[in-house]
């Protein structure tokens, strides 16, 4: 299993990965993902070339995620801890933003991974994840 930065050709592999983990729901462009590759941070975690995992976000004095996704069937097995970590390591200081769907089974994850909860917005999505719009913002001072 390898932790590495994304390329250019890891687009396709990306996209199929963001369909089978949000399904229905939006899906960053193939240049939006190339944006993070080249002017922000898109690390992935893969296993016989087969990409398991990814984060991406933009790094500064004040970082965001803004996609962290594991394939369903291997969800739990530290992928996403191991992103999130790597993520850490990049930024190395200063604080990390995120936003997660108030009825997202991630909201968990940031939360045990020391996320803390600092406000809400409305109808933030544009599209409904389990019928809500809304997120709670969260925050990590490293």
């Amino acid at each position: 299993m390898i932790v590495r930065d994304a390329s250019e050709k890891d687009l396709q592999k990306i996209l199929r990965l963001e369909r089978i983990c949000f399904p229905g729901i939006y899906s960053y462009s193939p240049e939006i993902l190339m944006g993070f590759i080249l002017d922000g941070i898109l690390i992935l975690f893969e296993s016989s070339e087969e990409v398991l995992g990814y984060i991406a976000g933009e790094p500064g004095e004040i970082s965001r995620i803004a996609s962290i996704c594991v394939h369903p069937e291997f969800r739990g097995k530290g992928i996403g801890r191991a992103l999130l970590r790597e993520f850490e390591e990049r930024v190395e200081k200063g604080i990390i933003l995120a936003e997660c769907n108030i009825k997202n089974p991630a909201l968990e994850f940031f939360l045990k991974n020391g996320f803390r909860a600092f406000g809400m917005a409305s109808l933030y999505y544009e599209l409904p994840f389990n019928s809500s719009r809304d997120a709670l913002l969260l925050a990590k001072l490293l």
